[in-house]
């Protein structure tokens, strides 16, 4: 199977670029490099706790199911930290 580049990202939290492969088709177990322009944590972030980030995968009219991480912050005082992570006591 093979699908026509170019190979675009769509995310939640950023913007993002793929480099063409070379031969403008994605093989199977050819590798694509994507960029993503990093993405600044807001208070509203801290506030919450966490940050999370869903994105998304498409070439030739396909698109990846969803990938999705979550990133907890921690609140760091003089004498430690404690974490925001609900599964964290």
């Amino acid at each position: 199977m093979t699908l026509d580049e170019p190979v675009t990202i769509a995310d939640d939290k950023t913007t993002a670029t793929c480099a063409p492969s070379g031969d403008g088709d994605l093989d199977v177990s050819e590798t694509v490099i994507c960029t993503a322009v990093n993405y600044i944590v807001t208070g509203g972030d801290i506030g919450a706790g966490s940050v999370t980030n869903t994105a998304t995968a498409s070439a030739d009219g396909a698109t990846s199911p969803p990938d999705t991480v979550t990133v907890y912050a921690e609140l760091i005082f003089k004498d430690g930290f404690e974490s925001a992570d609900p599964d964290e006591g």
